[in-house]
């Protein structure tokens, strides 16, 4: 890799692959996995992120964050955490009922597109009960342009299709996200075998986490072609706030709603309980599906209580 002009001598480039408490695991450009603390002011740093990196004192530390594509977050209260940064696809991680948890899939949906990441839906553990979605859920999520994708750790079926999503264009960083017990770490491991290995490893030599999906944690993967992609196991998360939002243009992230509200007989219709609302109305005649809906006035609801701390 070619240094910038601006890049001093004795500098280099990693991503960073954990992060916790101002200290990283760095992938680095030679092909390394090291640990750096952050020095001086900079960003503090998350998986994905691009980082410039230098020798000081017999050790590596990060020295800054280069400019972010795109940073997935979470929030609740006024309190914001950073999930990844530089995310080519979101993988959201489901399973059958009673994993098959719509609302947080609603979110983490949001929030991918609210930063303009494109996101795959994977429904795991199909080999439990392959009919387990129902069709309108899995054509709900189709026109809205999310792919779901079904998969079984166990029987490895659907695997391939996760393999070319991964390593068949131009993506760089995947990351997977869902609550717990859906299997996103055995995805990964069924993925690139023993992944989360290597990388746990030095975390727990640092300190910085005793299990290996106690924070965000990627994977750097080399294909055959010498490209290098990252893949981020994610910790389960139970619940997926959005509080970092504007409620103002929440319903755009709905498309499957915003198709009606733009008709609505007021232009500051919250779609809630005001008169003339054509979500409100589809909703009536099923146009709409439930759960979304409920998705939409929760989140809704959920951010304009949290404003007072904004």
């Amino acid at each position: 890799m070619s240094r910038p002009s601006s890049m001093r001598k004795g500098e280099g480039r990693g991503t960073v692959l954990q992060s916790s408490r101002r200290r990283a695991i760095v992938w680095t450009s030679e092909g390394t996995i090291v640990p750096a603390p952050l020095v001086g002011r900079t960003t503090e740093p998350c998986v994905g992120d691009e980082v410039v990196i230098r020798s000081e004192r017999n050790e590596l530390v990060i020295a800054s964050v280069e400019e972010r594509r795109s940073l997935l977050r979470r929030s609740y209260e006024g309190r914001t955490k950073q999930l990844a940064a530089n995310v080519d696809k979101l993988f959201v991680v489901a399973a059958i009922e009673p994993l098959f948890n719509r609302h947080m899939i609603d979110r983490a949906i949001v929030a991918a597109q609210a930063e303009g990441i494109p996101v795959l839906l994977v429904c795991n553990k199909i080999d439990i009960d392959p009919h387990a979605v129902p069709e309108e859920v899995r054509d709900t999520y189709a026109r809205i342009g999310v792919e779901l994708l079904f998969t079984s750790c166990r029987s490895g079926e659907g695997m391939s299709a996760v393999e070319d999503a991964i390593f068949g264009g131009s993506v760089r960083h995947a990351v997977f996200c869902g609550i717990s017990g859906v299997g996103k770490s055995s995805l990964l491991n069924r993925l690139v075998p023993d992944a989360l290995r290597a990388v746990g490893e030095v975390s727990r030599k640092t300190g910085q986490g005793k299990q290996t999906t106690s924070a965000a944690m990627g994977v750097p993967v080399v294909t055959g072609d010498g490209v290098v992609r990252i893949i981020t196991d994610t910790p389960g998360l139970q619940h997926f706030g959005l509080t970092h939002l504007p409620s103002e243009g929440l319903i755009t992230y709905f498309p499957d709603l915003y198709r009606y509200a733009e008709h609505c007989g007021f232009r500051d219709c919250r779609h809630l309980a005001e008169p003339s609302c054509e979500v409100r109305e589809a909703l009536k005649r099923g146009d709409v599906l439930g759960s979304r809906y409920e998705s939409f006035r929760h989140i809704e609801e959920e951010i304009r209580g949290a404003e007072r701390y904004r």
